[in-house]
């Protein structure tokens, strides 16, 4: 199950509708003070986690989540150019130093 943390509906229906096109069983939690709590019940293989969100900024819920789980983070930034919307992804890995708080 790959988990995406996202604030925003429209991205986070996006990102899953691409994900589950692929085959992929997807959740979405829109807070980032709630990702601890949820990992905690339904360990993800993957997270997909936005910087900017409400109740603790991705960054933070990462440092968290590292502290107590080696689970992939990839983080997500939205692109906008005119019409034109892309999403990026940074990877994230406790195995390769500096790439994760």
């Amino acid at each position: 199950m790959i988990l995406i943390v996202e604030d925003e509906k429209k991205i986070a229906a996006l990102i899953a509708d691409y994900l589950q096109a692929g085959g992929f069983i997807v959740a979405v939690v829109s807070r980032g003070d709630q990702v601890l709590e949820y990992i905690e019940k339904e360990e993800p293989a993957l997270i997909i986690l936005d910087i900017m969100l409400l109740g603790m900024d991705g960054i933070e819920v990462c440092k968290q989540v590292r502290q107590r789980f080696s689970m992939p983070i990839l983080h997500h930034h939205l692109l906008k150019q005119g019409r034109s919307v892309w999403i990026t992804l940074a990877g994230c890995s406790p195995s390769m130093a500096g790439t994760c708080p």
